[in-house]
């Protein structure tokens, strides 16, 4: 019998790179084939034309659940500026938190990524 753990082995990784940061990077190996994400779009969310528009929709909605997420649970949320040492503006948090464990604040900062590119070619009459 399939368990959770047997379908996600070789398949996610836990890679903690500092004591006060977790990094956790979601792998999908199908979106990384050959038509991976044009099938993704089609038939997992039911658009019937491949679009970038419909990764800009899921980028935003995962956007504003963090941010709700931050409000509800009272989590300062920062946004880092290019050059800003993130170590730093964390220990100033760190030193107002009152906690013993828990989420000292939400660091957004922007990152460079490749990602794919589409464009619209009509060929004959629309």
């Amino acid at each position: 019998m399939l368990t959770v753990k047997k379908v996600l082995r070789d398949k996610v990784a836990l890679d903690i790179e500092c004591v006060d940061r977790v990094y956790l990077n979601g792998y999908v190996k199908y979106l990384q084939m050959p038509g991976g994400v044009v099938n993704f779009i089609r038939d997992q969310k039911h658009w019937p034309i491949p679009s970038p528009q419909m990764m800009k929709n899921l980028s935003q909605a995962f956007r504003e659940g963090v941010e709700q997420f931050a409000a509800d649970q009272g989590i300062p949320l920062t946004s880092f500026k290019k050059g800003e040492v993130k170590e730093e503006t964390a220990k100033e948090y760190l030193a107002q938190f009152g906690g013993e464990s828990g989420v000292v604040l939400i660091g957004k900062a922007q990152e460079t990524a490749l990602g794919y590119r589409a464009r619209r070619v009509d060929r004959g009459k629309v």
